[in-house]
């Protein structure tokens, strides 16, 4: 029904945590080929949330640096979640999208992904169009993650895991963000002593 350029999507558990953010994402998401803007997710302890998605680390996909202390991730002085980047997807708590584009696309699947993956599956969509998912740390918010969602629908159901999976085979053998260096069991981004 909204006939607005942009639409955001917010979940109803997350809080702003200074002023600017809106005009950040928009400002992110209305340059050139960006078809989706996402922000930096906190918990209310100061733990990073989201600061992008990763894409066939830890499953099907994980927030990067997930429950990490922000100001422990410099890489030689590059701090990737205090970095405007591309990244294949954010999450759907907080992301804003081009109107026609979502409408184009179909929205989310809410018959394949009723509860978990939809916002993923949507930017994946979104990549095949060859627009790019900007993730922004200068858009910083609070996510009180899972608090208003019932115990029930806390994780996946397998048949959203299974529906993922088979779609986005390609992408979990290689998120083009990711680097293949990198481990796969962790969210933070560490060298995968394996290789």
């Amino acid at each position: 029904a909204c006939s607005a350029p942009l639409l955001l999507f917010l979940n109803d558990d997350v809080e702003a945590a200074g002023e600017g953010w809106l005009r950040e994402l928009v400002f992110q998401v209305t340059r050139a080929d960006i078809g989706i803007a996402g922000a930096k997710l906190l918990y209310p302890s100061g733990l990073l949330q989201h600061a992008g998605i990763n894409i066939g680390v830890c499953g099907p996909c994980v927030n990067a640096f997930a429950r990490c202390e922000p100001d422990q991730l410099a890489f030689r002085a590059w701090n990737p979640a205090e970095t405007v980047r591309n990244v294949a997807a954010v999450t759907g708590a907080c992301l804003i999208t081009h109107r026609d584009l979502f409408l184009r696309l179909g929205g989310f699947d809410e018959q394949r992904f009723p509860v978990a993956y939809n916002d993923v599956d949507y930017c994946l969509r979104v990549l095949q169009q060859e627009q790019r998912i900007v993730y922004t740390p200068r858009a910083v918010l609070f996510h009180h993650e899972a608090y208003s969602k019932p115990l029930s629908l806390a994780h996946a159901h397998p048949r959203e895991v299974a529906a993922f999976e088979s779609r986005w085979s390609a992408f979990l053998q290689h998120d083009p963000y990711y680097n293949p260096n990198l481990t796969r069991s962790s969210p933070g981004w560490k060298i995968d002593d394996e290789l």
